[in-house]
């Protein structure tokens, strides 16, 4: 079954705020979201999901991971760094560990040490959970802030982690498409 996702996540000044309006569609994309100006749905059939990419960036597969992509300002190879993007990434757990848990430590382990923008959150959505949070952090002597969101699904033990990036100074810019791929997404809960 398809998820559309709505996660606003606003940041007003210092302070972000976050709301989760979700609901289950068969086909979110043709159903008349509207598509902000500049980005295209994009299918990764892969992790069965769609997703609002800008027209103007670049979306890359990881060499090293046949569940991980990036959506870049920058052209990116899919190794190594980039300043400004999006990390999408999907990874099936075994039975015995709890994806749930895992979206928590991973969450709790990104706001350890940063400074809090959002603080953390989470939020239960059709049959899946949403977590993040956004943080300001030091990478490589570079002030750095992030929009991380965890997507458990505990329906086939699936986590799916959605990490935006920008050199702080060119946050508010960046932040404009990325909130839309942070915000509006479908996912298929039997991936």
């Amino acid at each position: 079954m398809e998820v559309y996702v709505r996660i606003p996540l606003v940041l007003v000044g210092p302070i972000a705020t976050l709301w989760v309006l979700s609901e289950i569609l068969t086909s979110a994309p043709s159903r008349g979201i509207e598509i902000p100006p500049g980005m295209t749905w994009r299918k990764v059939p892969e992790i069965m999901g769609k997703f609002l990419v800008p027209k103007s960036w670049h979306f890359t597969r990881a060499k090293s991971s046949p569940y991980t992509f990036f959506v870049t300002e920058e052209k990116y190879s899919g190794t190594g760094g980039f300043a400004t993007g999006l990390t999408i990434s999907a990874r099936k757990l075994p039975p015995d560990q709890s994806v749930l848990t895992l979206a928590e430590q991973m969450v709790s382990g990104a706001c350890r040490d940063t400074e809090q923008l959002r603080p953390p959150f989470s939020e239960p959505f059709g049959t899946m959970t949403v977590m993040g949070c956004i943080v300001r952090l030091n990478m490589n002597g570079m002030s750095v802030t992030v929009a991380l969101t965890e997507v458990a699904g505990p329906k086939r033990n699936t986590l799916y982690t959605f990490q935006f990036r920008s050199p702080t100074s060119h946050w508010e810019k960046a932040w404009e498409f990325g909130k839309h791929m942070m915000e509006t997404f479908t996912l298929d809960d039997d991936f």
